[in-house]
């Protein structure tokens, strides 16, 4: 399935017309690109003296969370942001695959926007409360050089989902059902997510391409298993 969807991916990024859909991204990375300016203390790449005491190594632990979750948050408030604009494109892809007619209209755009609220929201909120027990666990037991590793995965899963949601909404998944779905499909979340945010942090056009390519990928994995599989969840409506 894999080689299938990145054959699927190749044949959309032939069609050149939605490559009119990167423009909303380069107004995103600009606005990152500011933001790094603004805040350059946010840089992840900090590093503890081998001398620190206990003091600074807590003081450390504390800025390093807090870059994590600042960095997560603007990953979810930029799905946000792109949110209208990535859901036509994820329709305009569809309809050059599978031959479909999506439309949606403003409706169907304010729709996607107050839908992708929640679905951020949601994500956040776990994503939060996940770190925190995390946090509380590893510190317990001494896992904490493992922090990094599982915060990417949790955040990777949560994106991946994002972007796989334009397909759930698409095929008139409820947002209950979209959870199901992604859970039972966690893989592929986790590697959306992980491949976005390899992409999103390549210096200067990360941010551009991310959204643009998996939201483009994740519409070929969802026309391989689900469309060309002709399985149930394309043959009627699960909500």
């Amino acid at each position: 399935m894999i080689q299938q969807s990145f054959d699927v991916l190749k044949r959309l990024l032939e069609y050149k017309k939605l490559y009119l859909f990167l423009i909303p991204g380069a107004l995103i990375t600009l606005s990152y690109l500011f933001f790094q300016w603004i805040f350059g203390w946010l840089d992840p790449t900090d590093s503890l003296p081998a001398d620190a005491g206990w003091w600074s190594r807590l003081m450390h632990t504390i800025e390093e969370s807090g870059k994590w979750i600042v960095h997560s948050f603007y990953q979810f408030i930029m799905i946000t942001l792109l949110s209208p604009v990535m859901a036509i494109l994820a329709e305009r892809a569809d309809n050059f695959l599978s031959g479909a007619k999506f439309d949606g209209g403003l409706t169907r755009i304010l729709k996607d926007l107050l839908r992708t609220i929640m679905i951020v929201t949601t994500a956040f909120f776990f994503f939060f409360i996940i770190y925190l027990v995390w946090n509380m666990f590893a510190w317990i037991v001494g896992l904490g050089f493992l922090t990094p590793y599982i915060m990417f995965l949790v955040n990777a899963f949560f994106i991946g989902f994002a972007y796989m949601d334009y397909a759930l909404e698409r095929y008139q998944y409820s947002i209950g059902k979209s959870w199901q779905y992604g859970v039972k499909n966690s893989w592929v979340m986790l590697g959306l997510g992980a491949l976005f945010s390899a992409i999103f942090y390549i210096p200067y056009l990360g941010a551009l391409a991310a959204p643009f390519l998996i939201t483009l990928l994740a519409t070929s994995i969802w026309h391989v298993k689900e469309v060309q599989g002709n399985t149930p969840s394309h043959n009627q409506s699960p909500s």
